[in-house]
């Protein structure tokens, strides 16, 4: 942490390092100086505690190493409101910059996080198109019901649809609207008890 630039009393500035890139955030000196709600950012590069929401010592690292792809994207977005917000006044060699402000191979691989997550955000809006997730409504009188309608989970479509249990590797089961009857999807499965062509059904019995 560079204590002279952390925005009090005698310190040289208010700056903070996202990425490796530092920012004078003079300007926004109600939320990144003492007494403001992002404070804990000022001085350090704290880019891993975006991504976490974790703000304590240990969360507010650069160390990015063992997060999830998919936790990147938010990063191409923070970047551009720095660059937008504040100006540069250089970059801290160390993690993501060497001595002559060169890019690291930790900062290249953070570029190619952010690609495979937006190229991950992507693939999921396609698939909500293609399956939109079902209405669905548990009761212990009803049971769990799941219908499909011209408008479910969001997404408003010229078709209705039929329930279908949408299973992958890396995520909870969910209930789908498929367009199609008979889909060669081979992550889609028929509920048990449901008839292939019912828009409707229940899926867990009353208890």
């Amino acid at each position: 942490m560079w204590e002279n630039y952390r925005g009090t009393d005698g310190s040289k500035g208010l700056y903070l390092a996202f990425l490796g890139t530092v920012y004078d955030v003079s300007s926004g000196k109600d939320h990144y100086g003492p007494g403001g709600g992002y404070h804990f950012f000022a001085g350090r590069d704290g880019t891993r505690g975006y991504l976490t929401g974790d703000f304590t010592e240990a969360g507010l690292t650069d160390d990015l190493s063992d997060l999830s792809v998919d936790l990147f994207s938010s990063l191409a977005d923070w970047r551009t409101f720095y660059e937008e917000s504040y100006p540069v006044v250089g970059k801290l060699a160390g993690k993501f910059y060497d001595s002559n402000g060169n890019p690291t191979d930790a900062l290249e691989e953070v570029v190619t996080r952010i690609a495979a997550a937006k190229q991950n955000e992507k693939h999921e809006r396609e698939m909500r198109q293609k399956f939109p997730p079902c209405n669905v409504k548990s009761s212990a009188a009803e049971g769990t019901k799941v219908w499909c309608t011209t408008k479910s989970g969001g997404i408003e479509r010229d078709w209705v649809g039929y329930p279908r249990l949408f299973k992958t590797a890396n995520r909870e089961p969910m209930c789908v609207c498929s367009r199609e009857i008979n889909s060669d999807n081979p992550n889609l499965g028929e509920y048990q008890g449901c008839l292939p062509d019912a828009t409707s059904c229940i899926t867990k019995p009353p208890k």
